[in-house]
């Protein structure tokens, strides 16, 4: 069966001369979304052809070459998208497409009615009528479709939660967690954030890279990655004017000279999937908000918490029963303690995995389609 799936590639091809906006909206203006779409195709056997976001969508190819559509979909239920034009795309194609990893976010996870803009509720009702069952990344997601009307859901969490085979995933934990935590990588969100508890949050993961020799990965916000890109892709004032506001955003009380040795040394990004997967297997631990930045070291193998600090954050944590570590308890956690929690909270993560493995196969089946080797 060939599959079209939509969205950018595993790793990006990025152009001498492309500044970081052009980098940046190759991957959905998210780097997470390179391992989620990764997930989505590596999870389902078949012969695939990649519809990319930034390339001119032929509709008549498409249909002659693909027997269904994979719609990876991550967070399209909020207030502020209209997705109206993946609706109009989608309603030309005129085939089978199945959403996988639909999510909602919201600043109140209890809040269950979202007011979506006209385009995003379009594409979400043709999702529903051209699946036989949507994969959706939590109850949260679920209940607030319901309330649409929509309920031929089943719940998934996110595909990048099974890339690694259990007893895999398990062996790599066992050593991990025997040695020295040495090797530290953290992922922040937003550090110019307004929002003055996230600000605090934000703070101490600074905190916790610098004192430790820790890298900070960068997952998306264009500053970030301007800065993270070592001045490649802008100029150089531009990057300097980056760096010494990220120097006042970090609250660290060090010199501008020794915040700049950090950020050259110690702040990146990454732009394709192995690579990065292979750079987080050695980490020790990894610990922050973002959902991707973790996975990315957990599914190499790596001893990571994270840190819930919205609806989206939350959702995933407690479907897939992420080890995590919340605002307060961090606060008054030292780094070697980020073991014993991580291990406290390992087996229950093993045993809602399980489920939800069998919960995706079992979605794919309803789709007509076939799990991969990972999932045998």
């Amino acid at each position: 069966m060939k599959l079209g799936i939509i969205g950018c590639k595993r790793s990006l091809r990025i152009e001498i001369g492309d500044s970081c906006e052009t980098i940046c909206k190759k991957s959905g203006l998210n780097f997470g979304n390179l391992l989620f779409q990764h997930a989505c195709k590596n999870l389902i056997s078949g012969d695939f052809l990649g519809i990319g976001l930034n390339t001119t969508w032929d509709i008549e190819r498409i249909k002659s070459e693909c027997d269904m559509i994979i719609f990876p979909s991550a967070n399209f239920i909020n207030e502020e998208s209209d997705f109206g034009v993946f609706a109009d795309f989608l309603e030309k194609l005129d085939l089978p497409i199945i959403s996988i990893g639909l999510g909602a976010q919201n600043e109140l996870v209890n809040q269950k009615e979202i007011k979506i803009k006209d385009g995003t509720r379009r594409l979400i009702e043709i999702l529903a009528d051209k699946a036989n069952i949507i994969g959706v990344r939590g109850d949260y997601t679920q209940s607030v479709l319901e309330r649409m009307g929509i309920k031929n859901t089943q719940v998934i969490g996110c595909p990048s939660n099974l890339l690694t085979p259990t007893e895999e995933l398990k062996r790599s934990f066992q050593l991990k967690l025997e040695r020295q935590t040495k090797f530290i990588t953290v992922n922040g969100h937003h550090p110019w954030t307004p929002d003055s508890e996230l600000k605090m949050l934000e703070r101490a993961l600074f905190n916790i890279a610098y004192f430790h020799d820790g890298d900070y990965l960068a997952q998306s916000h264009d500053p970030l990655i301007k800065l993270a890109s070592k001045s490649r892709h802008c100029t150089l004032n531009e990057w300097r004017e980056i760096l010494e506001s990220l120097h006042r955003a970090s609250g660290l009380s060090i010199s501008l000279d020794l915040f700049e040795k950090f950020a050259r040394k110690n702040i990146y990004y990454e732009t394709d999937v192995p690579s990065w997967l292979y750079k987080s297997s050695f980490y020790d631990f990894s610990i922050g908000l973002r959902l991707h930045g973790n996975m990315a070291s957990f599914q190499a193998g790596t001893p990571s918490l994270w840190i819930s600090h919205d609806s989206r954050t939350q959702e995933l944590i407690e479907v897939m029963k992420l080890p995590h570590i919340s605002w307060p308890d961090l606060k008054n956690a030292k780094v070697s303690d980020y073991k014993g929690i991580f291990l406290d909270q390992l087996d229950i993560y093993f045993k809602r995995r399980y489920i939800l493995e069998n919960n995706f196969v079992e979605f794919l089946e309803k789709n007509n389609l076939k799990p991969s080797r990972i999932l045998k």
